[in-house]
């Protein structure tokens, strides 16, 4: 079998480095894929906050791995909607064939559903 794809947002890394459970994403998964805007959104934006030191780590032993979404156009869309990091989120699952997005936002999950990806939560992860 190939590479599972495993595609995350911002909001459950982050819920999970609240709760000291990061540790959730290398237990479960080999790795798990961030767009570029998740990424600035964990990394650029959050220094100073809580867990930064513990995301770094797990980017630099790619259990959370970068990916840049090609189809700019599909995440222009779907920003009518979405935030920017939601919009990448699920034009790169939809790019890339998402075994699962980890999603906590209602619109975002809503979205997903109507392409048909299967998803998860910060629950989710913890059940």
């Amino acid at each position: 079998m190939g590479q599972i794809n495993i595609i995350c947002n911002s909001s459950p890394i982050i819920n999970l480095s609240k709760v000291h459970k990061l540790d959730i994403l290398k237990k479960l998964f080999d790795s798990v894929i961030i767009p570029v805007a998740v990424y600035n959104e964990l990394i650029k934006d959050t220094e100073e906050k809580e867990g930064h030191s513990e995301i770094v780590k797990l980017i630099e032993n790619k259990v959370i791995v970068i990916r840049k979404v090609k189809d700019v156009n599909l995440v222009k869309a779907l920003r009518n909607d979405l935030d920017y990091g939601e919009s990448e989120v699920i034009a790169l699952a939809l790019e890339i064939g998402a075994h699962l997005l980890i999603l906590d936002e209602l619109e975002a999950r809503k979205k997903a559903e109507l392409y048909d990806l299967p998803k998860t939560g910060f629950v989710g992860l913890l059940i």
